[in-house]
């Protein structure tokens, strides 16, 4: 069988993730969180937590939240101390890194009330 191997293409391409300027990170977070309001709107926990595509959009997009926080730089951060960069960089630790150990209904149900 004839190999398809020049067939095969990225899914898109992206910029190195080192190499991306901090603003575009401001706004993949302003994104997220539309994605979020956008996602729930409408819903209590009740809703959100029995609808486990909408649960998952929205912890994915928590956890880009997080990760993009974390690319923005400490001066940017300290000029703006009304945003909670360590929350959000701490939330997407957490989602990602103790999956297994963090009862995430539990967490947004906290979260949403």
């Amino acid at each position: 069988m004839p190999s398809n191997s020049n067939c095969v293409r990225p899914f898109f391409k992206r910029q190195s993730v080192s190499t991306r300027n901090w603003r575009l990170r401001i706004d993949d977070i302003l994104d997220a969180i539309q994605n979020i309001l956008s996602y729930t709107a409408g819903m209590d926990y009740s809703a959100l937590s029995e609808d486990r595509r909408t649960f998952d959009a929205v912890i994915r997009n928590l956890e880009v939240i997080g990760k993009a926080a974390a690319h923005v730089p400490e001066s940017v951060q300290i000029s703006y101390p009304q945003v909670p960069w360590r929350q959000m960089k701490g939330i997407r630790n957490m989602l990602i890194h103790e999956y297994f150990g963090v009862d995430k209904e539990d967490y947004l149900e906290n979260r949403t009330e």
